[in-house]
């Protein structure tokens, strides 16, 4: 079909699509929401990775994207507010459990800086969540699955190290999936996208709230996070597309 990861093929399908805020959370009721008309910086990567995975398993993807977002989405592939994967970095822990991705975090030489934080922001912000304030008898699961990321010895690139493209050529493709780390007390990552390199220099193809749509970013990675000082650096998340079942 293409010579491109299959991750960036679909994603830029979707350029221009509009940004659309808290998408998941329109119903009272947990659904697995399947919406391709509105997507923000989340679902982009979900919905562009469960069209490749549906894709790689089959000769069409329609009929199958639907299941594949879902386990995505959820642990257990079990729709429920409690078992959606929240957190970015809870995504990548199950996701990469799962064998669909896996976490790059070699050269030490880049990956030099450790996210050292207690990840709460949900639990101590239950007010903010329509669910959560509806059923607070749910924040000490959310709070279980917070103390299980902050298990994890998660290393990053930081922002200082983005400017050599020539190193990060070695490590970064076309198609890796991009977290951002935060300094927002109690959260572990604020945006994610997909890296395009374009002139030799790397992009972020995602949704963007301030343009209001999915595009790629005219300003390269390294540019675009030195305008944003709550941006502290990358994490590199590579899909591995299981071999077909």
């Amino acid at each position: 079909m293409t010579t491109l990861p299959l991750i960036l093929y679909f994603a830029l399908q979707l350029l221009n699509t509009p940004y659309g805020s808290h998408l998941l959370d329109k119903t009272p009721t947990e659904q697995l929401v399947t919406r391709t008309d509105s997507l923000d910086c989340f679902t982009l990567v979900e919905t562009a990775l469960a069209q490749a995975l549906a894709h790689q398993q089959h000769t069409t993807d329609t009929q199958h994207f639907a299941p594949q977002l879902q386990q995505i989405r959820y642990r257990h592939g079990q729709v429920a507010y409690q078992n959606r994967l929240h957190y970015f970095s809870e995504w990548i822990l199950v996701n990469q459990q799962r064998h669909i991705i896996k976490e790059i975090q070699a050269p030490q030489s880049l990956f030099t800086q450790t996210l050292r934080k207690d990840i709460n922001y949900m639990s101590t912000h239950p007010q903010l969540y329509p669910q959560l304030k509806a059923h607070p008898e749910w924040i000490p699961i959310i709070r279980q699955h917070e103390q299980e990321i902050n298990q994890q010895q998660i290393r990053y690139i930081p922002k200082s190290k983005l400017h050599n493209n020539y190193q990060l050529r070695n490590i970064i493709r076309d198609g890796d999936i991009i977290a951002i780390v935060t300094d927002i007390p109690g959260l572990d990552i604020s945006h994610v996208g997909i890296a395009i390199w374009q002139n030799n220099q790397l992009h972020l193809l995602h949704a963007s709230s301030i343009h209001g749509k999915v595009i790629i970013d005219t300003k390269p990675l390294s540019q675009y996070l030195n305008q944003h000082p709550k941006q502290l650096g990358i994490r590199i998340i590579r899909p591995t597309y299981p071999p077909e079942s």
